[in-house]
């Protein structure tokens, strides 16, 4: 990342920190809360987004976040139970729990468009694009962070633009 912060950056920051901040009973710990502060110093350079669309764009993208990791919390609990359960389970139950992982798809398929047209409302079709890249960018560096060979080419930093 540059060294210096750009304004949409920082208001950016300002936004989420704030919206964070406001949700009664959730205490993330720190690994979390650094976390979600590079993702939005990331996303928000990628976009190169002005004052008034990071005022606009965060609400609806922590909210997609929100409910999209209710989906992932639902399928991870689907799958442990399967992994609990997998020496005694009878076919039956492995095929309900097969169709709920399909149901689950469906249902992140069905939130990932109505949030695609959410996003085309608050943002060009361009800085939207340009969302997915970045998102996409941001995950295969905290993979290759957790891997370890993070410093690629000496640089602690996502993929360039």
């Amino acid at each position: 990342m540059k060294s210096k912060l750009s304004l949409p950056v920082l208001a950016a920051l300002l936004i989420a920190t704030s919206a964070m901040a406001q949700e009664p009973g959730k205490k993330p710990g720190p690994d979390f809360e650094k976390y979600n502060a590079m993702r939005i110093a990331f996303i928000t350079e990628r976009l190169d987004l002005t004052p008034e669309e990071a005022e606009k764009f965060w609400p609806v993208y922590n909210e997609f976040q929100d409910r999209k990791g209710q989906i992932m919390k639902e399928r991870i609990e689907n799958e442990k139970y399967f992994m609990d359960h997998q020496d005694n389970i009878s076919e039956e139950e492995s095929a309900r729990i097969l169709v709920k992982q399909m149901e689950l798809s469906k249902k992140e398929n069905a939130l990932d468009l109505e949030y695609h047209n959410k996003f085309l409302e608050v943002l060009s079709a361009k800085k939207t694009m340009k969302l997915y890249l970045a998102e996409r960018h941001f995950k295969s560096f905290l993979l290759r962070q957790i891997r370890g060979d993070g410093h690629r080419g000496g640089r602690d930093v996502p993929p360039g633009k």
